[in-house]
């Protein structure tokens, strides 16, 4: 059954409280090491603390510009994604995804909800508000009217790219911090220059009875009574699944031989959890 079809489980309690975060792993209070493939929903796709964006940041920070206003970034931002997004036209940071929301709101001239939007992994029919997530790396990705694509460094923030085929809708006065565009710049220069790795191409031959697999992303298809275990056994053998099972778990792109063993191995068990 598909999680859009049922009751989003939630594992985020069983989370263990983070002291520090390097590349692709996680560190707790006790020292004990995650290989993370939840990495916020995407939001740190390319791991914690990417090369070159702390630098970059750095330099934005010590100019000032921390402050949500306009600013040299914001057309340095538009200009990139009109560049990777050819079919879109407009394009708009929103402070969370609830403001953005509103906005759909008011364009459509009625109620828009999170469920309205299109999730490429789980949805079964076209969008019919014509808003979808863009997944990096996903062959499921579908250029509908209004596309959020999820990535950015990873610093913790709820912004929402929205990128729209429409003409003249990014007009709405939205200000956002110089720290989260160049984020969202880092990401994308990121994106450009990292391939997946052969290991995941190699993995998607595989069998697995738990996920199934779209490059990256591991997505959850069984029931959702036995994800808290599948999370739970993971978490015992030091990977960090997503804490939902509404949302993709995210394949590393520079882990050891060791970890890419361990990782198949619990993937190609999983029916036995």
């Amino acid at each position: 059954m598909k999680p859009d079809q049922q009751q989003i489980v939630s594992c985020s309690s069983r989370v263990p409280v983070i002291r520090r975060a390097r590349n692709f792993y996680i560190y707790d209070m006790k020292g004990n090491r995650y290989l993370d493939l939840y990495r916020d929903n995407g939001n740190c796709l390319f791991g914690h603390r990417p090369a070159g964006s702390i630098k970059a940041l750095k330099i934005i920070l010590e100019k000032g510009l921390g402050a949500r206003l306009p600013s040299v970034y914001n057309l340095r931002l538009k200009n990139e994604l009109a560049a990777f997004f050819p079919e879109y036209n407009s394009f708009s940071v929103f402070p969370s995804l609830a403001e953005a929301l509103d906005f759909f709101s008011i364009r459509f001239g009625k109620k828009i909800n999170r469920n309205d939007i299109y999730n490429p992994f789980y949805s079964k029919n076209n969008p019919g508000s014509g808003i979808s997530w863009w997944r990096p790396y996903s062959e499921k990705n579908i250029h509908s009217e209004i596309i959020l694509p999820v990535f950015s460094a990873g610093f913790g923030d709820a912004s929402v790219l929205v990128c729209q085929k429409k003409k003249g809708q990014d007009s709405v006065p939205i200000f956002s911090s110089p720290v989260i565009l160049q984020s969202l710049r880092s990401a994308l220069s990121l994106y450009k220059q990292t391939l997946v790795p052969e290991w995941i191409h190699e993995l998607q031959n595989k069998r697995t009875d738990l996920f199934y697999q779209d490059g990256i992303y591991l997505c959850f298809q069984k029931n959702r009574a036995h994800y808290r275990a599948v999370f739970d056994h993971f978490l015992g053998q030091g990977v960090l699944l997503s804490p939902f099972n509404s949302s993709p778990s995210i394949l590393p792109f520079d882990v050891s031989e060791n970890e890419i063993k361990k990782l198949t191995q619990l993937l190609e068990k999983g029916g036995t959890i």
